[in-house]
């Protein structure tokens, strides 16, 4: 024990000492402690100068420094100020007298425990900054991950398009996007728009962008990614590079790469992005000219980004030509933006020239841009280069040919006339009948739309090859430079051919509505293989001695033409494989029975009222075109017959005077000739009288065909479909056995009228299921009972596989489409119903069709007096594709399905005040409805509703739910309906977020729009609402009676009429404005084209008197 107190006394002693010992050196040994500070201080002030002097070289990188070293600068500035200041006194400390002696020890002793102290955290510091962690100074951060266009909007004919985009990258199964459209469209601008509201969505966490251009370099792509990444590669290969990336990628959540300006297939695991499963929160976006490149790369959708409306278009003009415009040149300065086809780059280069010009100069733009021919100074050079990129990256040359050609003959040729230039000009090697070469070509002209240089334009009866103006311009430029074709444009204006000299060369020359008004004698051009003349004014004469010096032409191609005689020396044409005179005035023209070498003649929509006999000698010919010839009335016997190698005859809404074979003195052909074309393959034809058929028809080798049998208007199929057969045949169904059973068999659209004998269709006709046919349509029937009984033996269980569309019109004894169960498969592909006047039909849809019916987009019931429903019986149904639905002129209508059987479980819903009786198993759901048109059911008592989650459930006439996606909703027309007494709940109102357009007239119970709610709403909102028409509604007095207000954003149209006791209601286009009342306001604030209110006592203050309805705009 005495040893421990002694050891622990004398610890405490020594440290007593130490301390002791400590603080007497600061009273004595101060110079010391002063030293070593100032010392330490500038060894700090050296380290710190040297870490500014690398901050500043950072900040000259435009790199950042990293926290910890910004605050270790501050903290040392705090130590070095602190340590000037103690050295500051020590110097003033000699120059001081202090009386006092105890007050001076005790300073001193304090400023020497500072500085020894200030010491220790100045060494701290110094030793802080060989820390190997402080070496990085600074960072290279990432930059913005894309360049945002916030600052310009949207073009509204773009708005669909950029949301369609977004929604797609919303969507957790679809990994890659494609974007694809001509250049200079604005894909990449488009894009820009759509990476900025995903970034302000946060629907990703990073968005990166390269461009891949048409020569890719891996390592360009790579750089360009990781440097909005911030990353930075230590590997040399691009494999090593790759992993590094891949990395980084992987380390993000959700991430969206933006591939640009990419023109072929690249391997994005070789550029280091992870696709699939590797990492589903990797998004990629890829931008092309063309489809093709998207299909590659495995694009599970893509959009197609069209050229600007016209109003667009112009307005951009403005925009870039600014004020500047000449006080003469405002009609110039729209024709000028026409010239530029709606393309951005376009608009924007023209504009940008035009910005303080002159009249004179906006005078020669707009001269350059009328030629066809661009040169060097075009005002488009750089818009028409970009294309010129797009053509060279054609894969053939057999492409690029064609769009040279589509070029010459006009912006719009259709795909039939395109044929017969290039049979005539044997173009296509290695193809041996008129089908393969048509195949062939339509494989060319798909992939220029899939290029882009050509538009994909939907026509309603024929397909065209359609090239936008501007690629027009670069297609005949090339045409004249590279294959020496010679193009006159009506905008051109020359009268007259230019010099011999200039033409000589020629291999093509296309005259178009130009201004040339004769085509001279003796023009020599030996290399000339075609001519082709639009006369749009028929005032283009030809020359008697035209052809003598050009008898290589192969192709010869007039229209429009005044020629009452064929131009003598038209015999010359030995070597001429296509003529072509559709839409002339014509003469004689037995002429053309010495152009033995012909393969394809075309007449149609002439005024030849005959055919010559000369044709005959024509056996060469494998395409004879005699379509829309209303005149033609004779064929003499047998020349048709001798057309062996006839593989193609057009004879639609043309000669139908056709004779029955081994008649006395037959004066015209007749339809057994066709059976003696053993090559025939495509066949378009009119035969008003069934009785001039043959026992036997033989027409085994139809690929394509249009036949129309029986009495009745001149037929022309409304579907982009191969085989059409129309039957009226009021002498009986015996004529079906003659030689009619293939193309029954075989027929895609299918046209029926009167048959007699026939009441079921599928098996009077056919008992197979007519397993081919796409379109059906049954018209002014009286005999047809139902469509399919499968109670009745047949050869197939499965009924219309493939069919697309069904109209039944006037099929007065129709009792039903399906008198038993089908399969599934039945019906499957049936997107269109079209139901009308069948006074008979008192439902639509069985049950078992009902529920096969997953592919239908619309359905239309009209005028069909017996009708009370759709469904024959109440069941659990969904239409998941039903997207328009039409119920017009329904007197007995008052569901969508029939009544209940009296076993049916019920069910009451109660909801506003009202007992809704349902069964429960009687639902139909309308998920993707968007335009519903109710007009004359007078039994139709109204919607009532309630939600179901997203959807709602109505209740029509007293009996069934209805689910139905009301936000979907956009166009809605009920017109003399007139048991309604309201249209909406307000719960389904409020849902209304996208409709555009309402229209309520003729319901003279109506008395309000959106129904009484238990408690009152201030306002309702119609954010897209474009159109309202409110007309002759007598009973209607307010649109809610506890709505105050609707507030429709985007209202351009107002039609309020025959309302007489509508008042005390307010529409706006805002909600936090002050109301205004005159007309003017109200059409400047919704921009408004349309506003009328003749007959009603409203819109106070809008004609200057008085009136209880106000308008409130802001």
């Amino acid at each position: 024990m005495a040893e421990f107190i002694i050891n622990f006394f004398g610890q405490i002693l020594f440290d007593l000492t130490a301390l002791a010992k400590q603080h007497l050196r600061y009273l004595f040994f101060g110079k010391r402690y002063v030293d070593d500070l100032k010392s330490e201080v500038e060894r700090l002030h050296d380290t710190m100068e040297s870490v500014r002097n690398q901050m500043d070289a950072a900040a000259r990188n435009l790199e950042e420094v990293t926290p910890n070293v910004r605050r270790w600068i501050t903290d040392v500035d705090e130590v070095l100020e602190k340590a000037q200041r103690i050295i500051h006194e020590i110097e003033l400390e000699g120059k001081v007298s202090c009386s006092n002696v105890g007050s001076f020890l005790r300073f001193r002793y304090r400023r020497n425990q500072k500085a020894s102290k200030l010491t220790t955290v100045a060494v701290k510091f110094r030793e802080e900054a060989n820390w190997p962690e402080f070496h990085l100074i600074s960072y290279r951060p990432a930059p913005a991950s894309i360049e945002t266009a916030t600052s310009e909007k949207v073009f509204e004919s773009r708005r669909q398009t950029m949301n369609q985009i977004i929604e797609a990258l919303s969507d957790d199964l679809i990994m890659m996007v494609g974007v694809y459209g001509m250049a200079g469209v604005g894909k990449t601008k488009l894009v820009k728009h759509v990476a900025n509201r995903v970034q302000q969505s946060r629907l990703f966490d990073v968005t990166v962008t390269a461009t891949v251009s048409p020569t890719p370099n891996l390592k360009e792509i790579q750089g360009e990614i990781a440097d909005m990444l911030g990353l930075k590669f230590a590997e040399e290969t691009e494999k090593g590079r790759a992993a590094r990336l891949g990395e980084r990628l992987m380390s993000e959540r959700r991430v969206l790469i933006i591939l640009d300006d990419i023109w072929g297939r690249i391997d994005l695991e070789s550029v280091g992005i992870p696709t699939g499963d590797k990492h589903k929160g990797c998004k990629i976006l890829v931008i092309s000219r063309t489809r093709e490149v998207l299909n590659d790369m495995n694009s599970q959708i893509y959009f197609l980004v069209e050229p600007l409306s016209s109003e667009e278009a112009f307005h951009l003009f403005k925009e870039m030509i600014g004020n500047n415009e000449p006080a003469e040149g405002s009609e110039l300065a729209i024709q000028i933006a026409d010239k530029c086809g709606g393309l951005p780059s376009a608009l924007i280069q023209v504009g940008s020239r035009l910005r303080n010009s002159s009249l004179f100069e906006w005078r020669d733009v707009w001269r350059l841009l009328t030629r066809l021919t661009a040169d060097h100074d075009d005002p488009l050079q750089g818009v028409l280069s970009s294309f010129k990129l797009s053509y060279d990256y054609l894969e053939s040359e057999e492409l690029k040919y064609t769009f040279i050609l589509i070029g010459v003959l006009g912006d719009q040729t259709c795909d039939q006339d395109l044929l017969k230039c290039y049979l005539g000009l044997s173009l296509f090697k290695g193809t041996n009948t008129v089908e393969e070469a048509r195949i062939r070509l339509y494989m060319l002209i798909n992939s220029l739309k899939k290029s882009c240089l050509l538009l994909d334009i939907d026509q309603a009866d024929e397909n065209f090859a359609t090239m936008h103006i501007l690629v027009r311009r670069l297609a005949v430029s090339l045409a004249s430079r590279v294959h020496h074709m010679f193009v006159i444009g009506k905008d051109d204006q020359l009268k007259e051919l230019p010099d011999p000299d200039l033409i000589k060369n020629s291999t093509a020359i296309s005259l178009l509505g130009s201004h040339i008004h004769e085509l001279p004698e003796n023009l020599e051009c030996p290399k000339l293989r075609l001519l082709h003349v639009y006369d749009e004014n028929r005032y283009v004469r030809v020359a008697d001695r035209f052809f003598q010096r050009i008898q290589g032409l192969e192709v010869l191609d007039l229209v429009k033409m005044q020629l009452s005689q064929l131009p003598p020396s038209l015999h010359l044409l030995t070597n001429i494989q296509t003529l072509r005179l559709d839409q002339c005035m014509l003469g004689d023209i037995s002429m053309i029975g010495v152009l033995t070498s012909l393969k394809v003649l075309s007449l149609a929509s002439t005024n030849v009222d005959h055919l010559p006999r000369e044709i005959a000698q024509l056996t060469r010919l494998c395409l004879l075109d005699l379509s829309n010839c209303s005149k033609l009335d004779v064929i003499p016997p047998n020349v048709i017959s001798n057309l062996t190698k006839l593989e193609e005859l057009y004879m639609r809404n043309s000669f139908v005077r056709w004779e029955v074979e081994g008649a006395d003195e037959r004066t015209n052909a007749s339809i057994d000739e066709l059976s003696q074309l053993y090559n025939l393959t495509a066949l378009e034809i009119h035969i008003p009288d069934a009785e001039v058929l043959p026992n036997k028809l033989l027409l085994g080798k139809l690929v394509r065909y249009s036949i129309s049998i029986g009495h009745g208007s001149h037929w022309s199929p409304k579907y982009e479909i191969s085989r059409s057969l129309k039957l009226k045949l009021n002498t009986g169904s015996r004529h079906l056995e003659q030689g009619l059973q293939l193309p029954l068999k075989r027929a895609e659209e299918l046209w029926l009228g009167e048959l007699k004998g026939v009441k079921n269709i599928l098996y009077d006709i056919d008992k197979e299921g007519f397993p081919m046919l796409k379109h059906l349509h049954v018209e002014d029937n009286s005999e047809i009972e139902c469509i399919v009984n499968t109670t009745m033996h047949w050869a197939s269980s499965i009924a219309f596989p493939l069919l697309e569309s069904i109209v039944l019109n006037d099929v007065r004894s129709l009792g039903e489409l399906c008198s038993s169960q089908l399969s599934m498969t039945s019906f499957s592909n049936l997107r269109v119903v079209k139901v009308r006047q069948c006074d008979n039909l008192k439902f639509v849809l069985s049950s078992s069709m009902a529920r096969g019916l997953l592919q239908l987009k619309e359905l239309e019931v009209s005028q069909c007096s017996s009708m009370a429903a759709i469904l024959a019986a109440p069941d659990v149904i969904q239409f998941p594709q039903l997207q328009t639905l039409t119920l017009q002129a329904l007197p007995k209508f008052t569901g969508f399905s029939s009544d209940f059987s009296p076993n049916s479980s019920m069910e009451v819903i109660e909801h506003s005040n009202m007992e809704v009786i349902v069964a429960a198993a009687d639902v139909v759901q309308f998920p993707q409805l968007h335009t519903l048109t109710m007009q004359a059911l007078p039994k139709l008592m109204g919607f009532s509703s309630v939600f179901r989650g997203e959807s709602l459930m109505g209740q029509v006439g007293s009996k069934e739910i209805i689910q139905m996606n009301f936000r979907l909703f956009k166009f809605l027309t009920v017109c003399d309906c007139n048991s309604l007494s309201f249209l909406f709940s307000y719960d389904i109102a409020e849902g209304l977020e996208q409709v555009q357009k309402i229209e309520i007239s003729d319901c003279v119970e109506l008395a309000v729009v959106i129904k009484e709610e238990a408690e009152e709403r201030d306002k309702i909102v119609f954010p897209l609402l474009s159109s309202l028409k409110l007309s002759n509604l007598p009973k209607l007095s307010c649109i809610s009676p506890r709505l105050s207000f609707l507030v429709c954003q985007s209202l351009r149209e107002l039609t309020i009429e025959a309302c007489p006791k509508l008042e005390n209601f307010e529409f706006v286009n805002s909600e936090n404005q002050k109301p205004k009342t005159t007309k003017r306001r109200l059409q400047e604030t919704f921009s408004m084209r349309k506003l009328e209110t003749p007959l009603c006592s409203i819109l106070k203050g809008m004609y200057g008197h008085s009136c209880s309805f106000d308008v409130q705009c802001f």
